[in-house]
């Protein structure tokens, strides 16, 4: 609802309040009828200057978002949850991919290594106890009794080394990898889900609330897991 003040002939132009706003043009014409003939009442007793009405439809409606405005909010802030997700799975993976085989390398040297000695201690027996207790309960179990300590020291023990700290490595890669595989799917089958029914639930604010609640929830678990993933790639591993 919009005023306007005539004063001696000069119009000036005065917006009303907010919560002078209305759902419809019928009710606003309702209230401009009302308050035009509380208008000619007044103008009885001072006629220097008059009060006219008019409705005009809001840029911006005090009352919050329309219905496509809402809608497409919506469809907005779902589409992209997903979008964004989907592209940061795939730099994550594409890293993983790179990082694998730097890994696999040292696990590989560290297998080589204990393999030639199968002949003393079979490597099914000496890799568990080496990535699992590590390279000085290998030396002392009765396993590596026919090694000689020489096997153990200086580069054997870095090659050694090196495999244990890779094979953990990989563990926590895959499995983070594998973790925020599945709630990425989780998350993109569900706001999909969510944004193929915006219709159903549009007018009911308790399940858009719950719907946006769920779905930002779920993304920053990913984001979690892929943060974890990174912390993981670059070596940092979780205790």
């Amino acid at each position: 609802m919009t005023t306007l003040r005539v004063t001696s002939g000069d119009t000036t132009a005065t917006a009303m309040n907010p919560n002078d706003g209305f759902t419809s043009k019928a009710e606003c014409g309702f209230v401009k009828e009302k308050w035009e003939a509380r208008e000619v009442v007044r103008r009885q007793s001072n006629s220097n200057w008059e009060f006219s009405y008019a409705c005009l439809p809001d840029t911006v409606d005090p009352r919050g978002l329309r219905g496509s405005e809402l809608e497409n909010a919506l469809n907005y802030t779902l589409s992209t949850i997903s979008q964004t997700l989907a592209g940061a799975l795939a730099v994550m993976v594409a890293f993983v991919l790179l990082k694998l085989p730097r890994i696999d390398d040292a696990i590989t040297l560290a297998r080589l290594f204990l393999k030639n000695f199968e002949q003393i201690s079979l490597i099914e027996k000496t890799w568990p106890i080496l990535v699992n207790q590590g390279v000085p309960d290998l030396a002392k179990s009765d396993l590596a009794k026919g090694l000689g300590d020489w096997a153990f020291q200086d580069q054997h023990r870095r090659t050694l080394e090196n495999g244990v700290a890779a094979w953990k490595q990989r563990l926590w890669i895959t499995r983070f990898l594998y973790m925020g595989l599945a709630v990425t799917a989780i998350t993109t089958t569900f706001c999909c889900t969510a944004l193929a029914l915006v219709p159903c639930y549009l007018n009911s604010p308790p399940w858009r609330e719950r719907i946006l609640f769920i779905s930002l929830a779920l993304l920053s678990v990913c984001l979690a897991l892929y943060a974890a993933l990174i912390v993981a790639m670059v070596g940092r591993r979780p205790e």
